[in-house]
């Protein structure tokens, strides 16, 4: 009854129709009763209005709820996930660093070989010119110092052999003369074989 308004007119109906016919007492009834269910009614309506309204407020105040639990969620989700990123950026960098030190160490270690090779190899070569050096001062040396003596105590002994030979037929000095003549020509081919130029 209370959730039908046409129904509690009905008594307000009966009401007037009572007072209409002159049953006044009838009319009176009626007419309780009717202000009775029309407050009924009232309260009812006030209440599951009210209660409506708390049910809404409540359901609002749980979906702000949650929406801000939702909202903590992401930012906490977003937080870690922007730290997680803000580590693999970090390790990436100190990977990349890490890998361009390796790269640099080998690098520097390639060159060092390198420079420690040209370093033997200057030496080696400072060594053959040396040597090649000592060589050709060795071969000038007998060319120019021993060569021309031998030379020249062969024309003097030739001279004095021709003045011997004038005097006397004398083997020894023609043998005496072919072992220094041997000797020239040794002297001339070691000293072309070791400076050919």
């Amino acid at each position: 009854l209370l959730s039908d308004p046409g129904a509690i007119r009905a008594y307000d109906y009966f009401a007037q129709a009572e007072a209409a016919t002159g049953d006044y007492e009838r009319a009176y009834e009626y007419m309780r009763a009717y202000k009775r269910i029309d407050d009924e009614y009232w309260s009812y309506t006030s209440r599951a209005q009210t209660n409506e309204l708390e049910a809404k407020y409540q359901s609002a105040r749980n979906e702000t709820r949650i929406a801000d639990q939702e909202l903590a969620l992401q930012r906490r989700t977003s937080q870690r996930n922007t730290a997680m990123l803000m580590g693999l950026f970090i390790s990436g960098m100190g990977l990349f660093w890490w890998i361009r030190q390796s790269q640099k160490n080998q690098l520097q270690k390639i060159q060092l070989e390198n420079l420690k090779q040209e370093q033997q190899l200057l030496a080696l070569d400072f060594m053959v010119q040396g040597q090649e050096e000592e060589r050709k001062r060795i071969a000038q040396d007998l060319h120019d110092g021993l060569g021309g003596l031998l030379t020249s105590t062969q024309i003097q002994l030739r001279k004095v052999q021709a003045e011997i030979e004038k005097l006397q037929n004398l083997d020894f000095l023609k043998e005496a003369n072919r072992m220094i003549d041997t000797a020239c020509k040794e002297v001339r081919r070691i000293s072309h074989d070791m400076m050919p130029g």
